[in-house]
Formats: structure tokens, C-alpha cells, sequence
């Protein structure tokens, strides 16, 4: 499920969720680029992607400061059968 982010972060609480994450790479031209995540949840109940996996061989994560554009939440279509 594709979420936009709103200011940085996602627009409700939803913690511990697996994710794809996108953002600005530090790579020069500053495209986009796909890392994995982990939806988490402030105290203050914000929600927001702690980037665990970045395929790049330097794994930089993303541009410090720049938002994150979307995340793809990792979810089952019908929990019950898994």
C-alpha cells in the first residue's frame, strides 16, 4: 500500500510495519532512490521510517534534512490466512 508523507512523516500511526521507502539519494542529481524500512512511532504519535537496508554499496540512506517522498507499507490483504 503506497502512502504519501506529509512533512516527513506518515499522515497516521502505524508502527513496526516492513516498508520500501523513498527519498532523495546523496548521489549526485539528487534522484530518488528505494531503500527498506520499518514504519515506527514517536512518543508524541507520530509516525515516521527508520531506514533499516540501503541496497547502494555505500549505503548512505538518503539526503539528511531532504523529506522522505513515500513509503510502500508491506501488508497482507487478508492477515487471517497468514
Amino acid at each position: 500500500m503506497r502512502i504519501n508523507f506529509i512533512d516527513g512523516a506518515i499522515p497516521f500511526a502505524m508502527g513496526n510495519v516492513p516498508c520500501v521507502v523513498v527519498g532523495t539519494s546523496p548521489m549526485e542529481g539528487g534522484i530518488r532512490q528505494c531503500c527498506v524500512g520499518v514504519t515506527r512511532l514517536a512518543e508524541d504519535g507520530e509516525c515516521t521510517v527508520e531506514v533499516v537496508h540501503d541496497p547502494h554499496p555505500e549505503a548512505d540512506g538518503f539526503v539528511e534534512g531532504e523529506p522522505l517522498v513515500w513509503a510502500g507499507l508491506l501488508v497482507a490483504r487478508q492477515p487471517h490466512r497468514l
